[in-house]
C-alpha cells in the first residue's frame, strides 16, 4: 500500500475530512436518539444509516 504508515507513525488527516466525518456521525446520532427506549433497534439502525447517506 502506497499510503500505509509504519507502526507508530502518524498520518495527517485532512481537516475537511474530519469535519465531514463529524457531521455524518452527528446526523446518525440525532436520528437514532429518536428511537431510544422504544425497543425498536432495527428502526433506529435504519434511521441512522439513512441520515448518514444524506
Amino acid at each position: 500500500m502506497a499510503n500505509a504508515s509504519k507502526a507508530g507513525e502518524r498520518v495527517a488527516v485532512p481537516p475537511l475530512f474530519i469535519f465531514a466525518l463529524r457531521n455524518v456521525t452527528e446526523a446518525a446520532a440525532r436520528e437514532a436518539y429518536k428511537w431510544i427506549g422504544l425497543g425498536q433497534k432495527d428502526k433506529s439502525d435504519v434511521a441512522a444509516a439513512e441520515a448518514m447517506r444524506e
